[in-house]
């Protein structure tokens, strides 16, 4: 993912229907050793770097409106079959194109997330739009993975924190400032890959 990484300017839209802005995610990072392919994510409070061992986690970052999985190889060559995805960009317009002929309001995320309006479960403030979004709370920080319908002491691998040290880690900063919002850019300076 990384040497795909130069060649493209961010961020960049969407390469099969052109609608969703993406960033480069600083979290989700690649290493090759020993021909074998790691992947990484930031932990969100420490900076630290954190190895996927579940495989889905990799896959959750999409297109909102026509399903895309966000594929840096597939961003600079649209005839490749990505890692990812299992067609081209070039097959998914296709498919996007004939999914838009026969419903011009068609959205992925609506036609395939649950719609479960949630708080956020750390700082309660931002609401969510669907049942793990994967969308990030700019309250707190915290990414919407389906963690808080398990008992809150559990670990959630994608934020690399349990909810309940996450709130924890919340209420300390608040008490600090009252007025503390997680700073996306603030992050970014804490990265240590």
């Amino acid at each position: 993912m990384d040497k795909y990484k130069e060649k493209i300017k961010f961020p960049f839209k969407c390469p099969v229907c052109g609608k969703e802005e993406f960033e480069d995610f600083d979290w989700l990072a690649e290493e090759e050793n020993d021909d074998e392919v790691e992947v990484y994510k930031i932990d969100t409070i420490s900076g630290e770097k954190v190895r996927i061992t579940d495989p889905i986690e990799i896959y959750c970052v999409h297109c909102s409106h026509c399903g895309w999985m966000y594929d840096l190889k597939q961003v600079v060559d649209h005839d490749a079959v990505g890692d990812r995805n299992e067609k081209t960009v070039n097959e998914l317009r296709v498919e996007y194109r004939q999914k838009i002929k026969a419903n011009s309001k068609y959205n992925f995320d609506d036609d395939n997330s649950k719609h479960n309006p949630h708080k956020c479960p750390v700082c309660g403030e931002y609401g969510f739009k669907y049942e793990d979004s994967y969308d990030v709370c700019p309250i707190c920080g915290w990414i919407d993975d389906g963690t808080d319908s398990i008992p809150s002491d559990n670990y959630s691998e994608v934020n690399a924190i349990s909810i309940v040290d996450a709130r924890k880690h919340f209420i300390e900063q608040r008490s600090q400032d009252p007025q503390y919002r997680w700073d996306k850019e603030q992050q970014k300076k804490k990265i240590k890959i």
